[in-house]
């Protein structure tokens, strides 16, 4: 009789009205109400004064980049192991070589004009490190071609960066700056979440010499690269950093002779000199601050600049772009302009036209 009846028993006591469905409800309402936190109109909402509170996500965002960056120029990418970086490195030396040699008609009609065929390996050489950077880089691309265009500005700071090889004790280090009074709270504010804990005492107990080396070079040219750190130590500046600031030399350079004056024996001092490398040791830094190529690749970390904008602009627009090509089968000559503007104003006040979609170039 019950399995034909027209009211079943329910599987669940809250189906109908009754004291535990009444219980269930207040406890659901017990449960929201402790999650929902009240304010004023002034304090915080869309008409309020005072800005919204800003979160650390960029922060973090523009640390790790920055980190990142920085332990590609401690160690950059070796030619050697690029085919097409070493082919046109290679293509760029002997046209170099031979761009004085005198030919006659016959033999320039074959091999072409010495100095334009210099010119044309020079042009190569820079679009193919340009590129080989744009797309080992990815979505980072554009924060660090703004960064390597300053450090290529200031060329000079470039040979202040520490290597892994610069550290001669990593834990003696970590334990000298965990006792500096002077520099050890700006340093924490200036390393990473990895490299805060390395100044503790208790830090460096059981890290390997390898990651301790690597992780404070690291650490330590994100301090340098951060901001002066001369008014901290004010009346204990060494010899060295007193003689780069009566030169006026860069922060960078005037943070690493800090290092080296406070922690001389642990850091070495920069090999501020141009030495010659071999083929073999060679890397992608070393072509880019040679000084015949430097101040073009400027314009080329300009130009990749200016493509990654056009390139994001078209992906921000790509659904009107879509809607117009479906509806006429061509996008008119205004569309193109407007775009382009709009584009290429973007680029000229060197703001981003839109997140980064991490475009490559084949």
């Amino acid at each position: 009789m019950q399995a034909t009846a027209s009211m079943k028993q329910t599987r669940t006591p809250t189906e109908y009205l009754n004291v535990f469905g009444v219980a269930y409800r207040y406890l659901r309402y017990l449960k929201v109400r402790q999650r929902i936190k009240a304010t004023t109109k002034s304090q915080y909402g869309r008409l309020a004064d005072q800005e919204l509170p800003k979160g650390e996500l960029d922060v973090r965002a523009d640390l790790e980049r920055r980190q990142t960056f920085l332990r590609w120029m401690q160690d950059p990418d070796r030619v050697v192991y690029d085919e097409f970086l070493s082919r046109a490195w290679k293509n760029y030396n002997e046209k170099k070589q031979a761009v004085h040699d005198e030919r006659g008609r016959i033999a320039q009609f074959i091999f072409g004009e010495p100095k334009k065929n210099y010119e044309d390996a020079r042009s190569a050489l820079l679009t193919t490190v340009g590129v080989f950077l744009y797309n080992r880089w990815k979505a980072d691309a554009v924060g660090n071609l703004r960064a390597l265009r300053d450090f290529l500005r200031h060329h000079e700071d470039i040979r202040q960066i520490l290597r892994v090889e610069d550290l001669t004790d990593p834990a003696g280090l970590a334990l000298a700056l965990a006792d500096d009074k002077k520099l050890l709270t700006q340093l924490r504010r200036r390393f990473s979440h990895e490299g805060k804990k390395l100044l503790r005492k208790s830090g460096v107990e059981e890290k390997s010499e390898v990651y301790l080396s690597n992780q404070l070079t690291n650490e330590l040219n994100l301090a340098i690269t951060g901001g002066s750190l001369a008014a901290l130590v004010g009346d204990e500046l060494g010899p060295l950093a007193r003689a780069q600031v009566a030169v006026n030399a860069s922060d960078v350079a005037v943070n690493r002779a800090i290092l080296v004056d406070r922690y001389g024996e642990y850091v070495a001092p920069p090999r501020t000199e141009a030495t010659p490398v071999p083929f073999s040791d060679l890397t992608v830094l070393d072509v880019l601050i040679a000084d015949d190529l430097r101040r073009d690749f400027l314009t080329e970390c300009e130009n990749l600049l200016l493509f990654d904008s056009v390139y994001d602009q078209i992906i921000a627009n790509l659904d009107s772009i879509a809607e117009e090509a479906q509806s006429n089968q061509s996008l008119s000559k205004d569309s193109l302009e407007r775009l382009l503007d709009t584009t290429l104003y973007l680029g000229a006040a060197g703001r981003d036209s839109g997140p980064s979609a991490g475009a490559g170039i084949g």
